[in-house]
């Protein structure tokens, strides 16, 4: 088998195989595979021998794992980002797992919760994964062996976890932490990728830097914590002098932080430096002034003077309403005159997006909330031109998932000595149902009609509105229509005279809507319910049925 593989490899470039050859080696590799695996590992045994490794990702080399005149697959390649830390009691570790030619999948080692499940191609990520909060001080690993056409790899992360009120400023030790102290708060250069030596004037690149939590306070972006430029300090040379944390992220002591800075190089041709620091805004800046950000770039040619003023072609946002587990929105946009774009919302959730190309686009996945989005486009000589679009975020909670109904015989049979009657009395309520047993509000009517000698004297309607059975809800009431000829909250309705063939649907219907408030245009709303109560009765005073939903 091997000989006849090395054959073809050797002779793959000279001549152009039969039919009938290539069949046969096809034929050849199913046979040898049918039935094995790799007993130490529990995934099937290699389809043949593995290709040589790069030590960089295999990104853009050629993919033979369809080739049926390959003589070697790619082992998986396993990638932990970082490969180790340090943390206290209590808190927790973020680290980025991305598999790559895992074709049989992978098993994971450690206790950490969660799938690790590859695609049809074998890839996994990258994907963050938290693990923690750790109880107990100690060294924790957690792996995976991945199985691939060419073998079995396996990868891993180690957490070192320490007690609280050991070790100095990166630690992660101490008891508690005083943010106002320098010697509680450090940050430490990791690594950067995607900055260029030279590059053109006025050419945007997206460049990715990250810093370490060496200290012992944990980063967020309500405590003013941000990525600020060097060299020189706080410079605004490649279109932006800070990073930002998004609102959901609390950077840990031990913990790594990827920022993504989106640059325009300068329209001048020159030399600039380029470089990198942790800062606590206003109050002081983490870590050494010089690390392995600051380095110098080369730009070279220049970029012309705009005559004309910039203009925003387009701008939207599709879909303007979404449910929090649906796929990202999207922000298109296109700007004319222009050397470059932004894109930031009304608030810090929603994100914000500098250097970015003159026509794009940009994935958004904001928290629940409403979002007024603003598109930026810029010439080389400070000009701007802008353009507004909205987005509405519902938490998936708060998807309808049907009407809650319930109704009841409630006859009191009160004889009314002035009407000369038995009053009876009839109970239904509606509700808008959402999962989890939520209710986001409803209507309860309750019916009273007097009866005598098989005829209505009286008829009086109560209806309350009911609200959410949860503290927050989006859902708002927009009021009640009434059918019959009294109001909505009434005692007053004509007697009803008829016989048992006469049916007499007394019912009103309330009405709400899925909102959201957005700068730009107000109140957003995106879904809408309608709840509808009564009941039905015959001239005579006999029920035609006990509870009913619908309209007349």
């Amino acid at each position: 088998m091997s000989d006849l593989l090395g054959r073809k490899a050797e002779t793959m470039g000279k001549r152009r195989f039969s039919r009938l050859a290539v069949v046969s080696a096809v034929l050849a590799v199913c046979v040898a595979g049918i039935g094995s695996s790799d007993a130490s590992s529990g995934f099937p045994a290699p389809s043949a021998a593995p290709c040589p490794q790069s030590p960089t990702p295999q990104k853009g080399a050629v993919d033979k794992r369809t080739d049926a005149t390959a003589v070697c697959y790619f082992l998986p390649e396993v990638y932990f980002t970082p490969s180790s830390g340090t943390v206290a009691v209590n808190q927790s570790f973020t680290f980025t797992l991305e598999v790559r030619y895992a074709e049989y999948g992978c098993s994971k080692t450690g206790a950490w919760s969660g799938s690790i499940t590859t695609n049809s191609s074998g890839q996994y990520g990258p994907q963050s994964i938290t693990v923690g909060p750790f109880g107990s001080p100690g060294t924790y690993t957690y792996g995976v062996s991945c199985g691939g056409l060419g073998g079995t790899n396996p990868g891993s992360t180690t957490v070192a976890v320490t007690a609280p009120g050991g070790g100095g400023p990166g630690s992660g030790g101490g008891s508690s932490c005083s943010e106002n102290l320098t010697t509680q708060i450090h940050a430490t250069f990791v690594s950067m990728s995607g900055v260029p030596a030279s590059i053109t004037a006025g050419v945007t690149f997206t460049a990715s830097v990250m810093f370490q939590n060496t200290g012992a306070c944990t980063w967020t972006a309500a405590n003013g914590y941000r990525l600020g430029s060097q060299n020189p300090e706080n410079n605004t040379t490649w279109g932006t002098s800070r990073g930002y944390l998004s609102a959901s992220d609390a950077i840990a002591p031990g913990q790594i932080k990827t920022f993504t800075i989106n640059a325009v190089a300068p329209s001048t041709a020159g030399t600039y430096g380029w470089g990198w620091r942790m800062v606590r805004e206003g109050i002081n800046w983490l870590g050494t002034p010089t690390n392995g950000s600051s380095i110098s770039i080369s730009v070279t040619g220049s970029v012309p003077p705009q005559t004309t003023p910039p203009a925003v072609s387009s701008f939207a946002i599709t879909p303007t309403g979404r449910w929090s587990d649906d796929p990202a929105a999207t922000a298109q946009w296109s700007c004319s005159n222009s050397t470059g774009a932004s894109l930031a919302a009304d608030s810090t959730a929603g994100g914000s997006w500098s250097g970015l190309p003159v026509s794009g686009s940009r994935a958004l996945q904001p928290v629940p909330g409403g979002y007024t989005y603003t598109v930026t486009c810029s010439n080389n000589v400070g000009d701007t031109a802008t353009a507004q679009s909205a987005l509405a975020v519902f938490d998936a909670k708060e998807r309808n998932t049907g009407d809650v109904r319930g109704g009841a015989s409630l006859d009191p049979n009160n004889f009314d000595s002035v009407l000369k009657c038995r009053w009876k009395r009839e109970e239904n309520h509606d509700e808008i149902g959402l999962p989890f047993g939520l209710k986001a509000g409803g209507l309860k009517v309750t019916i009273d009609w007097c009866v005598s000698n098989g005829q209505i004297k009286r008829v009086a309607r109560t209806v309350e509105q009911l609200g959410a059975n949860y503290p927050v809800s989006s859902w708002h009431y927009d009021g009640i229509t009434s059918n019959g000829p009294c109001g909505v909250n009434c005692s007053d309705y004509v007697s009803l005279w008829g016989t048992n063939q006469t049916v007499k649907n007394i019912w009103l219907t309330g009405r709400w809507s899925l909102c959201a408030t957005v700068r730009l245009i107000g109140s957003f709303c995106w879904r809408s319910f309608t709840a509808t109560v009564g009941v039905r009765i015959r001239g005579d005073g006999t029920r035609a049925r006990t509870y009913d939903n619908s309209a007349p």
